[in-house]
């Protein structure tokens, strides 16, 4: 087999550059930030208290079931029947971790191999991850929005910055979220039905998914509840900054070239909150709330792994 040959259209020239100019904003933001942070970072400063971070391993890994939860929802919307959630929840930890990939497209990848087992199409699964990640996104905006509203954050640095973006945004989230749960699928142009296998009628999107989503984001909550008290911080420092730490995580995934949205999340953390906890407390978040999330996440596979190979029913 020949090797692909490159896109020389002017359309394919236009996304080369366009590619090559996001990875070099992300990376000058990344690399500038961090650089900043880690010039003034002074780790005799820091009073590392273990007992924040096992209690916060322990409720990022639920909210990791509750995000596996909130997809199996979503699942039924499109099989019409109730999802064994032993192989749904280890499909859905297995592609978490694999999202740690540049442009995350294992995730979608481990879903779509996990879809036989699961007895849906492959469209139907590669569907139901769009709907789902769209909808937790919207989820999150709303939340980290309505955070920043009242925390007093959206009127300064960082704050102001994403709710610049995030209020419009979040505005047009609630409609899009209310047809998704109200208009029945049949209205729906057919091409799309087609196209993504949504057979029957209903909603493609119920309470229990938005639900669900909405108790994965509590993670977040607790990260700026639980971080700065673990480097010797108070706990009004981390509360007043909640709806970044919600905000952030939305920022790493849209940042599509950083896998995992790695060093974006960080940044954008460690830039919001160095006026309020200073930069070496600041950057020491930053990187505990990633040690945390992978640490939960491994943890979340192996559970599931297990209860998905010795429970029988």
């Amino acid at each position: 087999m020949p090797p692909e040959q490159p896109d020389e259209t002017p359309s394919g020239a236009v996304r080369s550059w366009a590619r090559r100019i996001l990875v070099l904003v992300v990376a000058g933001f990344v690399g500038a930030t961090l650089y900043r942070l880690a010039r003034d970072f002074h780790p005799h400063e820091l009073e590392l208290k273990w007992w924040p971070l096992l209690l916060l391993t322990v409720v990022l890994v639920l909210a990791n079931f509750c995000q596996a939860f909130a997809w199996a929802n979503l699942l039924e919307r499109f099989a019409h029947r109730r999802m064994d959630l032993r192989p749904t929840c280890a499909i859905y930890c297995a592609g978490q971790l694999a999202r740690y990939t540049p442009g995350k497209v294992a995730l979608l990848v481990v879903r779509v191999a996990g879809a036989k087992r699961l007895g849906l199409d492959a469209r139907q699964v590669a569907s139901s991850v769009g709907i789902e990640v769209l909808s937790w996104m919207s989820v999150g905006m709303l939340l980290g929005t309505l955070a920043l509203a009242t925390s007093g954050q959206s009127l300064r640095g960082m704050g102001a910055l994403l709710s610049h973006y995030s209020i419009p945004v979040a505005v047009l989230i609630v409609f899009g979220m209310l047809a998704l749960l109200t208009v029945d699928r049949n209205r729906f142009p057919r091409v799309v039905l087609r196209a993504i296998r949504a057979d029957g009628n209903g909603p493609l999107l119920s309470l229990s998914v938005l639900g669900w989503q909405a108790l994965s984001w509590l993670g977040c909550v607790a990260q700026a509840w639980l971080l700065p008290i673990a480097v010797g911080a108070s706990f009004g420092d981390g509360w007043s900054s909640t709806g970044l730490f919600i905000l952030a995580p939305i920022a790493g995934f849209l940042a599509m070239v950083a896998p995992g949205g790695l060093g974006v999340r960080e940044a954008v953390l460690s830039f919001a909150l160095a006026p309020t906890i200073g930069p070496t407390r600041a950057l020491a978040v930053a990187l505990l709330a990633r040690g945390a999330y992978l640490v939960s996440e491994l943890i979340a596979w192996f559970v599931a792994k297990y209860l998905d190979r010795t429970i029988v029913t």
